[in-house]
């Protein structure tokens, strides 16, 4: 029989249990990357999208579009959105033509590519703050771009993209929020402790978590906390935790191979 060390080019995360935290239709991308690697999953959803209280400034932005030059993408949940929105307004389900759009990163790019749609700008790191810088090279003086965004959403990207001289109608087209149905089996797995490594691809996935725990972290503390980009790190520490790892690539595959990493890492110590 091969031994695990043997297994482990081929089935990495073989033996390894990983919690995944985003919302339910947004998980599935992540789990069967990792369970291809040969990951146990368990799902704990700590977000729900649902659609803006208000759609008026969306629905606005949107009958206007061939007056933006930008748009903007700072999430596929945005671009989601937006594609499900333009029909129920008895718009085309396209972008017009002439219209500049950028994505933050190659996740987002080619959720735009499946829609017909090629983005004219993708910063190599997927950042709020790489998009406006790649943005801003491109040119934005005086341009004016849409931003649809969650309700939880930074300000990062658009006061960047503001004080290059743009103006931006950042606009709600989503809303980030905690389930109101709490898997309490999958808690119960956390708490008892039987999580390697709990997978985070957003702030708010560690914010509602914590919040999911009456705020007891010590079961956070006994598995790796691995994180999708900075802002999530930040959000984990701001929480009185240490982030084990922080991919690389802020997207999903990033951060599997980090998970990856940290899992070899914790099974076998450092290189």
């Amino acid at each position: 029989m091969r031994s695990r060390r043997m297994m482990q080019p081929d089935l990495p995360l073989r033996g390894t249990r990983v919690l995944i935290t985003r919302a339910r239709d947004n998980g599935c991308a992540l789990r069967s990357l990792l369970e291809r690697l040969g990951a146990t999953v368990v799902e704990l959803p700590t977000l729900a999208i649902e659609p803006p209280e208000d759609f008026a400034p969306l629905d606005a932005a949107l009958r206007n579009l061939a007056h933006y030059d930008w748009v903007a993408f700072a999430s596929r949940n945005a671009i989601r959105a937006v594609f499900d929105r333009l029909p129920a307004l008895g718009l085309r389900a396209t972008l017009p033509v002439g219209l500049h759009v950028a994505a933050v990163g190659p996740s987002t790019a080619s959720d735009l590519h499946s829609r017909g749609v090629a983005p004219d700008c993708v910063p190599e790191r997927a950042t709020a703050s790489e998009l406006a810088a790649a943005m801003i090279r491109d040119g934005i003086e005086g341009a004016r771009v849409l931003l649809p965004a969650g309700n939880l959403a930074r300000s990062e990207l658009r006061r960047e993209l503001e004080g290059a001289g743009a103006q931006v109608d950042e606009v709600v087209a989503y809303r980030t929020i905690r389930p109101e149905d709490l898997d309490t089996a999958a808690l119960d797995v956390l708490r008892a402790g039987a999580i390697d490594v709990v997978a985070l691809a957003s702030p708010s996935a560690i914010r509602n978590l914590v919040a999911m725990l009456d705020g007891d972290v010590a079961c956070l503390q006994r598995s790796a906390l691995a994180c999708i980009g900075p802002s999530t790190a930040a959000a984990v520490q701001a929480r009185g935790l240490s982030p084990t790892v922080v991919a690389t690539r802020h997207t999903l595959d990033g951060l599997t191979d980090a998970i990856v990493g940290c899992s070899r890492e914790r099974t076998y110590g450092p290189a």
